[in-house]
């Protein structure tokens, strides 16, 4: 890794696709909410982007109820 750890897209794969993020994860929000997770470590440093904001900080409480430690929106 590049030491900042893994950068996590919970946009929709529509937002995505018309505005790509490279080097992204693409994991929509929606898939957290089912109680999907990425395969990363718990531990790993883990970033967390979508549109505005609003959705990465959903996206950290499900991420962290999940055991993920070292979060951080961008």
């Amino acid at each position: 890794g590049d030491g900042l750890g893994t950068l996590l897209d919970v946009r929709t794969e529509d937002e995505f696709q018309m505005n790509p993020r490279p080097g992204a994860v693409l994991w929509p929000l929606s898939r957290l909410k089912s109680g999907e997770f990425p395969e990363i470590p718990r531990d790993h440093p883990i970033r967390v982007a979508c549109r505005s904001g609003s959705r990465a900080l959903q996206a950290i409480e499900l991420l962290r109820s999940a055991g993920f430690q070292k979060l951080e929106s961008l």
